[in-house]
């Protein structure tokens, strides 16, 4: 996911950012909750916190645990008529 791939703001056209609300640390696992909002007119999506958790492997590797940053896209470039079933 990169910052290109958020529509710019319904309401004005601005950039869609992450901002990031809380950090956790246990062990070798890191954690953040983080939201989306418009950097120009501070618009921020209705579900306030996803979550991003990762863990550092024995081998090295680093795994997503919990990854809800492709959620959180989806939530923001969503608009009106889209179709989803929720």
């Amino acid at each position: 996911m990169k910052l290109s791939d958020f529509k710019p703001c319904p309401f004005c056209g601005g950039p869609g950012k992450i901002f990031v609300k809380t950090t956790s640390e246990r062990g070798l696992t890191r954690g953040w909750e983080f939201g989306v909002w418009c950097s120009k007119c501070g618009v921020t999506l209705p579900k306030q916190t996803y979550t991003l958790e990762v863990q550092l492997c024995a081998n090295g590797e680093i795994s997503a645990i919990t990854d809800e940053r492709s959620l959180a896209l989806e939530d923001w470039n969503r608009r009106v008529g889209d179709d989803r079933n929720s």
